[in-house]
Parts: structure tokens; C-alpha cells; sequence
């Protein structure tokens, strides 16, 4: 008995399975499935009867093969059509794939691309997206990487993800584009206006910024700077310029503050201002210390300015970041320039220089 048993149990391999199925489960699918049906028949009678919005669903329905429908590439070819010829955009998209993908229909890239040009001065963004693709590969139009540039350009101010992806492409191996003054402040302009609408739809705050544009020097390409309040995640701001490379870095202040960030970001700028902000910005008060300095306390203090201790005294509770000392020959007097950090203040210290090897 012992030796049949071991036997059976020798006739299942290492790869044998036990299986269990839930009949619950199994009857809760087979549930769903009739729903499907039932719910496909519905749809079926609304679209012969000529209701535009179930004829373009049961289109999908059949294209995707999706919602109880099998895959049918000639039936979605057929309810796109009556759907479009019933004036519907997104049915005409739908067809213009059909017809560029020959599903359910003969491939013809020219009635394709009427088709994506129709729904696209509707300004669908898929189709704005899709005729784009065919002047950038010259299927069914004369092929023109302007052109198909200006339209990524339309699809992207709609915050159409694809058409942004495209464009982003076209940006990074400089396809298409010409770059000017006037061009690289409307893509920073419509940027901002991106995480502005973001911002909103979060509850979050109104944004506040400062943002200036360079034109590079090596490479001759545009970019931008942005200063920009938190609440949104460096990646996600990374992703919503869409246009190619984007960094973000957390800002941090060193014990000159952001004088630096300020004078690398205005090495360079583009146009006849240094820089543009939010107008919600506020410039704080300037701070009058009472009291003066007399001429020759000016005078001991400029023959040293990197004697921390003397500048110090001046204003108790601060440390020295850095001082600078001018000489007016005309009237004799003599002009300092200093800048403090609070002693308890917050900031990232500098990395130290390693000394050189002779």
C-alpha cells in the first residue's frame, strides 16, 4: 500500500501545480462577462438608432476590443465613419487611424492625413498631434519639420502629453525650430503658466517666481532659470517643461545668502531686462542702521577689509561674509560695502579648496 502510494506521488514532475478555483470568483466573472454582453447590446441599439456618442463607443469598443466587444477592425472602421459623418471629431481621429494603420480598410496615408487635418482645426489635440507625425515623416503630405513643429507646439500648449514628448524631441536634436528672443519667452511664459494651472488645481498658493533666459555661448542654445516656490515635486516640474533637459535643484542658502545663485543667473540674460518676476513678489523694507561712522573709523576699516573682528562690532549678533572698501579720489572719501549673516542663521558652508600638489 505504502509502495502504490509512493508511486503516485512519484507521477507528478517538480513543476506539477495544485490548482484551486473559487466558485464564487468563477461565478462572479461569468456575471461580469453577461453584463458586458448585455451592456454591448444596448450600446448597439443606441448606435442604429444614430445617437453619434454610442456610435463613436462602440467604435472604440470594436477597435480596442475592449467592453464585451471581440476585436473587429472592419466594424470600428464602419461606426467611426457613421459617427463622423455625423460630425463627430473624435470619430474622424479614429478614422484617420484606421485608414493610416489599415485597420478594418485599405491603407491610404493622404485620406488619413485629410481626415487628422479636419479634426486638427477643430483643435483636437490628438489629431493636431497625429497630423504632426505626418509632416514630420511626409506620410499622405509633403514632408515639412516646421511644420509638424508648429503643430507639436499647438498639441503641447494643451498640455498633450504626446505632442509635448514629440516636441521635447524635435528641441533636443534641434529639428524644425528656430530659436529667437521672441520664441524662448513664449515657451517659458507657457511653462509658467503650466505650473500655475497645476498649482491651482492642488490649492496650493499662487506661485511666485523669478526667471531669466540665457543665450549660450558655447552651444548657442536658450535656456532658462527659474526661482520658483515649493509645493511641487522637483520631478514633477522636471516633467511639465516637456520641451528636453530640465534639472531642479532645492535652493540653498550659503553664508553670502543667494548672491551667487543671483549674480550666475544674470551673467547672460536675453533681452533689455535682467530678469522677470511674478508680480506677487514683495521687496521687503530696507533696514537704516541709526547712527553714521565717522571718516576715520572708514578710514582704519578700509586699510583691512578682511579684518572679520572690527566689522563685527558694528552690528552685534552677525558674522562677516565678505567687505570691500572704495576710494573716491574726487571728494576724498572713502565708500565699504559689507555683507552679514546671522549668527544663528541656516545656511550650506562652502566646501573648502584642497591645496594644490607641486
Amino acid at each position: 500500500m505504502a509502495e502504490e502510494q509512493n508511486r503516485s506521488y512519484e507521477s507528478f514532475d517538480q513543476d506539477s501545480m495544485m490548482i484551486y478555483i473559487d466558485p464564487k470568483l468563477m461565478s462572479s466573472l461569468n456575471d461580469m462577462a453577461e453584463k458586458k454582453q448585455e451592456d454591448l447590446k444596448a450600446l448597439e441599439a443606441s448606435a442604429e438608432e444614430g445617437d453619434l456618442d454610442a456610435q463613436y463607443r462602440l467604435g472604440r469598443s470594436y477597435y480596442y476590443g475592449e467592453d464585451g466587444a471581440p476585436k473587429d477592425g472592419k466594424k470600428a472602421f464602419e461606426w467611426f465613419g457613421r459617427a463622423a459623418e455625423g460630425g463627430s471629431i473624435a470619430a474622424q481621429y479614429y478614422l484617420g487611424l484606421c485608414c493610416s494603420r489599415e485597420v478594418g480598410t485599405d491603407k491610404d496615408l493622404v485620406r488619413a492625413a485629410e481626415l487628422f487635418t479636419a479634426a486638427a482645426e477643430e483643435g483636437y489635440p490628438p489629431a493636431i498631434t497625429e497630423l504632426g507625425l505626418c509632416y514630420e515623416l511626409g506620410h499622405g503630405v509633403e514632408m515639412d519639420k516646421g511644420r509638424a513643429a508648429e503643430l507639436y507646439q499647438e498639441g503641447a500648449d494643451q498640455d498633450y502629453a504626446p505632442a509635448q514628448c514629440n516636441l521635447g524631441f524635435f528641441y533636443f536634436h534641434g529639428i524644425g525650430l528656430e530659436e529667437n528672443d521672441e520664441e524662448a519667452a513664449r515657451l517659458l511664459r507657457n511653462y509658467i503658466r503650466r505650473i500655475q494651472r497645476l498649482r491651482k488645481k492642488r490649492g496650493l498658493p499662487p506661485l511666485k517666481y523669478i526667471a531669466v533666459t540665457e543665450h549660450g555661448k558655447k552651444g548657442g542654445r536658450y535656456h532658462h532659470h527659474i526661482t520658483i516656490s515649493g509645493g511641487i515635486d522637483r520631478d514633477e516640474l522636471e516633467r511639465l517643461w516637456g520641451l528636453g533637459y530640465a534639472n531642479s535643484r532645492r535652493l540653498q542658502f550659503t553664508e553670502n545668502g543667494l548672491a551667487g545663485l543671483a549674480h550666475y543667473i544674470t551673467k547672460s540674460p536675453v533681452g533689455s531686462k535682467a530678469w522677470n518676476a511674478s508680480k506677487n513678489l514683495v521687496d521687503p523694507e530696507p533696514k537704516t542702521r541709526d547712527g553714521h561712522i565717522s571718516a576715520r573709523r572708514a578710514r582704519e576699516l578700509a586699510r583691512d577689509t578682511t579684518d572679520n573682528r572690527e566689522f563685527e562690532k558694528l552690528y552685534p549678533g552677525y558674522f562677516l561674509a565678505d567687505a570691500g572698501a572704495f576710494h573716491n579720489d574726487v571728494n576724498g572719501g572713502v565708500y565699504l560695502a559689507a555683507r552679514y549673516y546671522r549668527q544663528d542663521g541656516q545656511f550650506i558652508k562652502p566646501k573648502k579648496k584642497g591645496r594644490s600638489r607641486k
